[in-house]
């Protein structure tokens, strides 16, 4: 997979036992996740690389890897890379059967 205007290439997913993990490849500097929310609290680990946070389009802070990051339930979160990064979001799909987005936009002005 391509980087197709700065979102993150090498997307993988994986599902065992109710738990389920996206791997997103930030291959350089600047790359979004779109802003997104979920129905419950989950995990991202960032496992290489910075990355800056935004919760409900305010800045909330920049991470080093390693480290999980703690993403509340219903709250919109969006990730950027400051260097080449890769994060694993995690998720416990027991209660649903999938990942539940309760809503998704795409970021403005870069």
């Amino acid at each position: 997979m391509n980087t197709h205007n700065g979102l993150p290439i090498g997307v993988e997913i994986h599902t065992v036992d109710d738990v389920f993990v996206k791997q997103m490849i930030m291959p350089n500097a600047g790359v979004t996740v779109p802003q997104h929310a979920h129905s419950y609290p989950h995990l991202s680990m960032l496992a290489v690389g910075r990355v800056s946070v935004w919760k409900d389009g305010v800045f909330f802070r920049d991470f080093t890897a390693p480290c999980g990051i703690e993403i509340d339930a219903h709250v919109k979160h969006t990730f950027m890379s400051l260097e080449p990064s890769i994060i694993y979001c995690i998720h416990n799909i027991a209660r649903m059967g999938e990942v539940s987005v309760e809503s998704e936009h795409q970021l403005e002005g870069g």
